[in-house]
């Protein structure tokens, strides 16, 4: 952060990188997968004011390039081999924000993105596969907030959103394009934030609505030798979200989050012909319930803070298809952890446990497998780590 006169320059810098190779069983299957990626991210921000009118403006650059293969036993059958995706990114945005009065705010913002992805491959069929494409489009929001008291604000806003779109792999033909549609959203949404009881609690709760054009989705069957990908023509999800956090003293925090959704395919067909549409969403519990509790224990120079958090996600689908075999979820899991902060929070050590129970939880599933119908992986077994942290 710069500061500029009455303005504010933020740059905001990122760089990640991974190498993967994982060799593993896909039910009685031997499998293996390997993932290369890169993605740099530079973000540049001007925040200011100008009597009742606060303003933010910027620029958002992005490169991400992976590459990667799927095979099973032992490399003899290529599911997905993908030498090259590149996405870059280019996006300039800026929000107004008008304080009509001391409580009431409205909020205005827009963002003009392009992209353009690159993409080749091995197909199933040992032919070779291209692709490039750009992409552009604009999203906007608008929103309106009104402090009903002190400490208790009201809220509802429209936005959209977008992701571009991206390629199958398999080359184009005169009867085959492999260009998949990009993504839109349309959300609504509407909500209270509030503290109470000179900030020992503070209780948030937000009601939704989403609308998707063309989501992106993809065939997964393990003994298919091409899994396609394609557009969920329209998608819709509702639900609600209550959090609420107490802090009956200053060295005690309890949080506790109570969520529920409700996701449909209102149209979906597939390239082939079956239709999908009326079946819920994968991945999408309807009930989800996360709390928590910490507690610090102060030293002569720093504190120590112990900390437990439960989470419990009801039964959901692992796959749009809904086969016999796919219901996942109906689990608790419960994890803890024991951190030092130094004095001035500069630097902090602590360890922490994932999954105590040991709890064998399904993290995804396909069709296919052997003896089927569906292959199930499992989420981490019990894990425990450290971790060390510098803030300067």
């Amino acid at each position: 952060d710069a500061q500029l006169g009455s303005t504010t320059l933020t740059s905001i810098t990122s760089y990640q990188y991974i190498n993967s190779d994982q060799n593993f069983w896909l039910t009685s299957i031997p499998a293996d997968l390997t993932g290369r990626y890169k993605q740099v991210t530079q973000e540049f921000r001007l925040l200011g004011e100008a009597g009742r009118l606060r303003w933010l403006a910027g620029l958002y650059g992005s490169r991400l390039t992976n590459s990667g293969a799927f095979a099973l036993f032992g490399g003899g059958a290529y599911i997905s081999n993908v030498t090259r995706n590149r996405l870059d990114n280019l996006s300039a945005f800026g929000e107004l924000t008008y304080s009509a009065s001391d409580r009431l705010r409205l909020t205005a913002g827009a963002r003009a993105s392009h992209f353009k992805r690159e993409g080749a491959g091995v197909a199933y069929d040992s032919t070779l596969f291209d692709f490039d494409k750009s992409y552009r489009h604009v999203d906007f929001k608008v929103g309106i907030d009104y402090d009903i008291a002190p400490k208790v604000l009201v809220y509802t806003g429209f936005q959209t959103g977008y992701t571009p779109g991206t390629f199958n792999e398999k080359a184009s033909s005169a009867t085959f394009d492999n260009a998949v549609k990009p993504s839109k959203l349309s959300a609504f949404s509407a909500g209270m934030k509030s503290r109470f009881l000179d900030n020992m609690v503070q209780l948030n709760l937000e009601g939704y609505y989403y609308r998707y054009n063309d989501l992106l989705h993809q065939s997964y069957d393990i003994s298919a030798v091409f899994n396609p990908i394609f557009n969920a023509k329209r998608t819709e999800i509702y639900g609600a979200q209550a959090d609420l956090v107490v802090k009956p003293a200053s060295t005690d925090q309890f949080n506790l989050s109570l969520g529920y959704l409700h996701g449909i395919y209102k149209d979906f067909v597939q390239p082939n012909g079956t239709s999908y549409s009326g079946n819920s969403i994968a991945f999408a519990p309807a009930w989800t319930v996360t709390a928590g509790y910490s507690h610090d224990f102060t030293l002569h120079s720093g504190y120590i803070r112990a900390r437990a958090d439960a989470r419990y996600e009801s039964s959901y689908w692992g796959d749009f298809a809904h086969v016999a075999g796919d219901r996942l979820g109906n689990f608790l899991l419960v994890d803890a952890s024991l951190t030092y902060y130094s004095e001035n929070e500069r630097w902090s050590f602590g360890i922490w446990g994932k999954n105590l129970s040991d709890k064998a939880v399904p993290g995804s599933s396909a069709l296919g497998g052997i003896p089927g119908p569906t292959a199930t992986q499992l989420g981490p077994p019990r894990t425990f780590g450290a971790r060390l942290t510098f803030n300067y």
